[in-house]
């Protein structure tokens, strides 16, 4: 009997940067956007089984009191630095004025860098029950049978004629593992450096908050600075995490310091779907180390030019692993111009690095890819086409239907397979059927058979994701639909 994971609550009581959203100054699209859908983002920071705050600046208690949760069992505010979005230090005054009416509460003690410690001084009375400890790269404290590590920050980061500033060059990240569970907190960051990247190699971490200040929304406040992140820098971090394997497939990864400069949130929502990473609510709780696993096979479905092909081959290169593509279709010819065109756009849109493999059997080679590879299916439609053909089964739909259902057997024997050794699928067919009934029997037949097919492979999948107009819908899971 396998042990049961223990792991530990976190509340995310705040999502978003400095000015929050929406910006209240601001009428640009993601603002109009969260005003007209009623949702906000402001910050708050982050409450670890009620005994460890993580960041506190001044709407941390609006931020508490939205999530249901108080503060009376904290006994550690760990502060990154002291920015004001951050850290405000008269939540000290506030929880003084507690205990000056008598009523117990845990001593606390607060770790930080040096201008958040300073700041500290001036709000504690002589006495004080709260014990100010540096929080020095590498350094660990316990915390209530949880084990809080400072990880370096890259937040000090400047450009050239910038003036740094010294409240970033201080700033640190936090690790907390507790029981079989852990989470890197790395709020706020830019682009990782040689140091950052061996404090966290092999951590595995069960969730990572990583922020996303800047997003591709143009038109909206300053440049991104590289003491944050964009859309672009955010990917490439999380390319560079799961190179050294603190980023894993299990790994929960929650995009937080969200600023306006983000498009409107569902389509952030879509674009961190892409990127094997989410979006929450503030408020959320989080139980850390339950397992959640982001999705390893993925059916892919559209219209023609829908940007199905595309949509999977973002995932694979989002995944950073050996990716194999497998090309269903019948070779190029030279006398069909148009289908030799549109195979060379495919070859000239993949990555060098990836192994390609024309075959009509896909199945065969989804077993023979290593462990810890990904697998790119391109796509069912054609193999179906090229199935049907070889059992001439256009005019014996009998044989074209057995030859579907075997094959159908020996393709889900393969995925499920496949999974059990680590390897991530990406399937991509072709959505038939919700148009103008064929005119031949023959067309007809196609519908049926890739409706069946579509419908087969999509229960052994994590995830079905729709593209509509380029736009990425992830469809619900459900394995009981009867097919009949």
């Amino acid at each position: 009997m396998t042990a049961q994971r223990r792991g530990f609550q976190a509340v995310v009581l705040g999502t978003g940067a400095a000015d929050g959203i929406p910006q209240p100054f601001c009428d640009c699209t993601t603002c109009t956007d969260a005003r007209r859908q009623g949702y906000s983002r402001f910050g708050g920071g982050v409450l670890i089984d009620d005994t460890l705050l993580i960041d506190a600046p001044s709407s941390t208690s609006a931020a508490a009191a939205r999530a249901g949760v108080d503060l009376r069992g904290v006994r550690v505010i760990a502060v990154t630095h002291a920015h004001h979005d951050h850290w405000d230090p008269a939540i000290l005054l506030h929880r003084q004025w507690i205990l000056d009416r008598g009523e117990p509460l845990p001593p606390l003690t607060l770790i930080g860098p040096p201008t958040v410690l300073e700041t500290a001084r001036g709000w504690l009375p002589p006495g004080s029950d709260v014990t100010l400890v540096p929080a020095v790269a590498g350094a660990t404290h316990e915390v209530a049978g949880m084990r809080l590590r400072v990880v370096p920050s890259t937040h000090g980061r400047t450009v050239v004629g910038r003036v740094s500033d010294p409240w970033a060059d201080e700033a640190v990240l936090f690790e907390v593992r507790g029981g079989d569970a852990s989470l890197l907190y790395a709020a706020d960051t830019g682009l990782p450096d040689d140091t950052l990247l061996a404090a966290v190699t092999g951590a595995g971490y069960d969730t990572v908050l990583l922020e996303l200040t800047f997003g591709n929304h143009p038109g909206v406040g300053p440049l991104p600075t590289p003491g944050h992140l964009a859309h672009d820098t955010f990917c490439e971090t999380l390319a560079m995490l799961r190179r050294v394997g603190a980023v894993t497939e299990n790994t929960d990864v929650i995009a937080v310091h969200l600023g306006h400069h983000n498009p409107p949130q569902s389509q952030l929502s879509r674009d961190l779907a892409s990127w094997g990473a989410r979006l929450v609510d503030d408020g959320t709780v989080l139980e850390v180390g339950t397992g959640r696993r982001r999705a390893r096979c993925r059916l892919v479905t559209g219209g023609a030019r829908s940007g199905k092909s595309r949509y999977a081959e973002r995932i694979a290169q989002a995944g950073d692993r050996p990716v194999t593509y497998i090309a269903t279709g019948y070779p190029a010819s030279p006398d069909d111009a148009e289908w030799a065109a549109r195979i060379e756009l495919h070859r000239h849109r993949r990555p060098a690095s990836w192994r390609t493999v024309e075959s009509a059997d896909p199945a065969a080679t989804i077993t023979a890819t290593p462990d810890g590879g990904t697998v790119i299916v391109d796509c069912l439609t054609l193999w179906l086409t090229r199935l049907v053909d070889d059992v001439a089964g256009w005019t014996d739909p009998i044989a074209a239907e057995s030859a579907v259902e075997d094959a159908l057997g020996t393709f889900t024997d393969a995925l499920r397979t496949a999974l059990e050794r680590d390897v991530e699928i990406l399937l991509v067919t072709n959505e038939v059927g919700s148009g103008v009934v064929p005119d031949h029997a023959a067309g007809r037949l196609f519908r049926d058979l890739l409706g069946t097919v579509n419908a087969t492979l999509a229960r052994e999948c994590d995830t079905t994701v729709l593209l509509v107009a380029g736009q990425p819908l992830e469809l619900e899971r459900n394995r009981h639909v009867d097919l009949g």
